[in-house]
């Protein structure tokens, strides 16, 4: 969602070079620039509140549609992952 996460209030503006390939590398590049965020952060409170109302709220809930793209896209790359490897993993049952 659109907050200063990775921004000036969370990282200095240049990174150590030791944390450049975990902070750097590796999670800017997931969650983006904070900017470009589809997700309103007023929008997700209120789904927040929400679901604490719920008598069965989910275990589970993407908010936003860039969390619903980016679950789907790593759901269907397992699933082609388990498809891939279905024969070596059925064949270790007993019989």
């Amino acid at each position: 969602m659109r907050t200063d996460m990775f921004g000036l209030s969370m990282l200095p503006e240049t990174l150590s070079p030791d944390y450049e390939p975990t902070i750097g590398g590796v999670l800017r590049p997931i969650f983006g620039d904070p900017a470009h965020a589809t997700s309103d952060p007023k929008k997700v409170a209120g789904a927040i509140i929400r679901l604490s109302r719920e008598e069965a709220p989910p275990v589970r809930l993407l908010l936003g549609s860039d969390a619903v793209r980016i679950a789907a896209d790593a759901l269907a790359a397992r699933a082609r992952e388990d498809e891939r490897w279905r024969a070596l993993s059925t064949s270790t049952d007993f019989g």
